[in-house]
């Protein structure tokens, strides 16, 4: 009865243990990733940051200003392919940037989701081992009255054999029956 309810409770504890060891291992994974994440993020902001800090110093060139400034045909397709590697270069950081955001903000909603599985799986566990720590009152509380049942009756058994050997030596201290005369 109660030592097999106290057999199962304690199996779905361990189990439950097992599951949350391995949840903050991921919750440890996930929280390094984030670390990771963020950095990335920080360094792409700081590279957009520099570059808008530097179109802002030297304007980027114009079409206009590219062809006027051109010394040739060569020199200006040079100068056209100049200017489209920076604009793709700037295109490039934002996006980067924009992703570095987007991989953070849902690493953070994984980590809380975790977390909160955490708290839930956490809760889950000490009241197993509240539930357990009750049937395992229960069961010495049974033991215990089985003890003292087995005591008292000890005793009685004790007092029952004492009064038998008192009984005996009232026996063996009395004189021994006289013979019946019959009456003809």
């Amino acid at each position: 009865g109660l030592e097999r309810r106290l057999g199962a409770i304690q199996g779905q504890l361990n189990a439950k243990r097992v599951e949350l060891l391995a949840l903050r291992s991921q919750l440890d994974k996930a929280r390094s990733r984030l670390a990771v994440l963020e950095s990335a993020q920080a360094h792409a902001q700081t590279v957009l940051s520099q570059q808008l800090v530097s179109n802002y110093e030297t304007a980027p060139p114009d079409i206009v200003t590219v062809v006027l400034e051109s010394t040739g045909f060569q020199d200006l397709l040079d100068r056209l392919a100049f200017a489209r590697k920076i604009q793709n270069q700037s295109v490039k950081v934002v996006r980067q940037v924009r992703a570095a955001r987007r991989a953070v903000a849902a690493q953070a909603v994984r980590l809380g989701a975790l977390e909160v599985r955490a708290q839930s799986l956490t809760a889950e566990v000490l009241s197993q081992r509240n539930a357990l720590a009750k049937v395992r009152v229960g069961l010495v509380g049974q033991q215990l009255a089985a003890a003292q049942t087995r005591t008292a009756k000890a005793g009685q058994l004790t007092q029952a054999g004492k009064r038998v050997a008192s009984l005996q030596a009232e026996l063996t201290k009395q004189p021994p029956p006289l013979a019946r005369i019959d009456r003809v």
